[in-house]
């Protein structure tokens, strides 16, 4: 099947001089936005089928009235509520004047104590629950969803099984720099010049799981040394969510091969110099009219640092604003 959705050919991201690389923005996004203010919020604990639970985190700006607009963030590998391009993400709608819920993803930052089972890429029944939960919290309000890195692969994996008559007032859907091919993704992570982006990921990775087992009572898992993002999923993740082996685990939780099925506005972006994102899976991939893609030149994995201006310094922030904005 064709694609009839389209691709932006606009590329109006100019990225700080000196700072042009995709490694360069990455690393540069990930320090400026590191030191994000705490935002106050009321917490929501949501129970799932399995016994675990979920932490949302609600903050309504005031002035916010029922019915305004509710935006939801789910955050990335080995981040949680108070990641900084969460947070950065937060504030930015926060002051325009949107209720903000950042979702943790099971068993991530305050909520490890509550889940026994971890998160991972192809947890979309979890944030189903938390969009309907949100749905009642604002029964008359316009949602809108994104999810930043891992955290796009799963909202996109959502859309593509969410149909729109579930949830009528979710409207738009923004999935920033998604790994929708995970076993390519994992590739990538491989090559020696990736290797400081996977050494983080495995060390946070491998230390939740032992303190989990720890919380729960369990034996806790040995780790080899030099253990890579994929053996990691292989001995850990996907037996622990019940998947057979690692490959099975890609397969299955990778959301291209929803795209073709998604019938609520969504749209996805993602720079095509990003470290760990392939963008050929995202250009090729067989996805529905509903689908929108970006793909700027520059701007690394959750990078998008711009040259200080008049609209300062966070292109990613202003454009994902500007997303949610547009009518379709």
């Amino acid at each position: 099947m064709q694609s009839t959705s389209t691709i932006s050919t606009i590329d109006d991201f100019k990225p700080l001089p000196l700072f042009r690389s995709g490694h360069r923005q990455t690393i540069l996004g990930y320090f400026l936005r590191k030191w994000q203010k705490a935002m106050p919020a009321e917490l929501h604990r949501l129970p799932l089928p399995d016994g675990d639970t979920l932490h949302l985190y609600d903050a309504s700006p005031p002035g916010w009235h029922e019915s305004g607009p509710v935006v939801m963030i789910v955050h990335g590998l080995g981040g949680c509520h108070t990641s900084g391009s969460v947070l950065r993400l937060a504030w930015e709608c926060y002051r325009q004047g949107m209720r903000v819920v950042r979702v943790n993803m099971r068993g991530s930052g305050e909520g490890l104590a509550e889940a026994k089972k971890p998160y991972h890429a192809g947890c979309s029944d979890d944030i189903r629950l938390a969009v309907q939960l949100v749905a009642q919290l604002a029964p008359g309000s316009p949602l809108w969803l994104i999810g930043l890195s891992l955290g796009g692969n799963v909202v996109l994996k959502l859309a593509g099984e969410l149909r729109q008559a579930e949830v009528p007032l979710l409207q738009k859907i923004v999935a920033v720099s998604p790994p929708i091919d995970l076993a390519r993704c994992s590739d990538m992570l491989g090559e020696a010049r990736n290797a400081i982006y996977e050494r983080r990921f495995v060390q946070e990775l491998s230390e939740m799981a032992q303190q989990r087992a720890k919380l729960h009572g369990e034996l806790p898992p040995v780790f080899p040394k030099g253990l890579t993002l994929r053996q990691f999923d292989d001995v850990y993740t996907s037996r622990r969510i019940g998947y057979a082996n690692v490959e099975e685990y890609y397969d299955k939780a990778s959301s291209k091969h929803g795209l073709h099925a998604i019938d609520i506005p969504t749209h996805i972006l993602s720079a095509e110099d990003d470290p760990m994102i392939d963008p050929v899976p995202i250009r090729e991939s067989k996805r529905s009219a509903a689908v929108t893609i970006q793909l700027p030149k520059h701007g690394g994995h959750l990078g998008f640092i711009s040259s200080p201006g008049r609209q300062g310094w966070y292109w990613l922030e202003r454009q994902v604003f500007q997303q949610l904005s547009k009518k379709n």
